[in-house]
């Protein structure tokens, strides 16, 4: 790989995001405690919602994320409200669209694990039939299955499952009045392989039988909590970047416009490196873009629902980030830039004073 210098043009390269929903969410005061995690407030009141997508347009973002992470069939059902999923799901699209003004509009798309309680977007622990087991405080818990005829037979099983999973969301909202206005859909904090290789499928599939007006630009990220993936190996430890990659790029199913990292703390973002390492070895990978959008510096316990650390200042945290995106934005391998484009942006605890610190630096390039 050969590095090229930047210029002025690396700014037009560069595409910024918005940050965090939930967590500017609770900075506003409002309540995400319920086991809809804060989605009936599309419905209930949408003028908060509203607040903070148009507080980072106003920040700079060139993209915002309708408020629909968690939002599925399966996460309505939980709470009783099936019937309340469909209008709801719309209706945060609608109303992103309404804030958005020249601002994108990017389909935000949890995994499977953000429809748990706690929280499995971070380590995949999937109960049946979607993983080998469940959750438990209490004992050992693992992502992987048996290394047998019966364990792969498991394991085709559960990614057919996580891709009828995420392309039913992905029909209900392609149902929606303002599907047409959504340029991106973002599948994000993906922690296993099996539901990066399903959302694939699940893309090709929607893609199969839609109307013109419906393929997307997307993108696949996952979290690198402590620095590490959430899918576990059979011999111990975590796939390394590599096999992310190759999850992402290779094989069949669509492939991704822009794959990456979300919701991981600035200070693991060396991986980036790796990531364009293993994407620049890829000659088929040639024209996918990088997407980048770590929090803000503190860290999660998904089981208590709570933050801990010390968040840094908006500046430094955007220097941070940017010095990283600079870096990999000038990245070259057989003569062309290994990234065709970068989207940047905050995540959990990255609200519209960090996005604004990153416009800044973007717009200094």
């Amino acid at each position: 790989m050969a590095v090229k210098e930047t210029g002025a043009s690396a700014g037009r390269r560069i595409l910024l995001l918005d940050g965090g929903m939930g967590t500017t969410l609770e900075a506003t005061g409002a309540d995400i405690s319920s086991s809809l995690w804060g989605s009936e407030l599309v419905v209930s009141d949408p003028s908060v919602i509203a607040a903070v997508h148009r507080a980072f347009v106003d920040a700079g973002a060139d993209i915002i994320e309708t408020a629909t992470y968690q939002m599925s069939g399966t996460t309505f059902a939980a709470a009783g409200q099936e019937a309340s999923a469909r209008p709801t799901m719309h209706a945060a699209v609608s109303l992103a669209v309404s804030v958005a003004g020249k601002a994108a509009v990017a389909l935000s798309v949890g995994p499977y694990g953000a429809t748990l309680r706690p929280g499995q977007e971070y380590a995949g622990f999937y109960g049946p039939p979607y993983g080998p087991a469940a959750f438990s405080p209490d004992g050992d818990n693992t992502n992987v299955f048996p290394d047998d005829a019966a364990g792969e037979a498991l394991e085709r099983a559960a990614e057919d499952v996580l891709t009828a999973f995420h392309l039913d969301r992905l029909r209900v909202n392609a149902a929606g009045i303002d599907w047409a206005r959504v340029r991106f859909v973002a599948f994000e904090t993906v922690p296993v392989l099996r539901e990066i290789r399903a959302v694939r499928r699940a893309v090709a599939a929607l893609a199969a039988g839609a109307t013109a007006h419906e393929r997307k630009a997307f993108w696949i990220t996952s979290a690198f909590p402590d620095g590490a993936h959430g899918q576990q190996l059979r011999a111990g430890g975590h796939a390394r970047v590599d096999a992310v990659v190759a999850a992402m790029l290779d094989g069949d199913g669509a492939r991704p416009d822009y794959i990456g990292v979300n919701c991981t703390n600035p200070g693991y973002l060396g991986l980036v490196e790796e990531l364009t390492a293993a994407v620049s070895r890829r000659p088929h990978a040639r024209g996918v873009g990088l997407v980048l959008y770590p929090d803000g510096g503190e860290v999660y316990d998904v089981q208590k629902r709570a933050w801990s650390g010390v968040k840094m200042g908006a500046d430094e945290w955007a220097d941070r980030v940017m010095a990283v995106v600079r870096k990999a934005e000038a990245v070259e391998a057989d003569g062309e830039r290994v990234w065709n484009g970068i989207i940047v942006g905050g995540c959990c605890k990255a609200g519209p004073e960090e996005i604004a610190a990153l416009r800044r630096a973007i717009d200094r390039i």
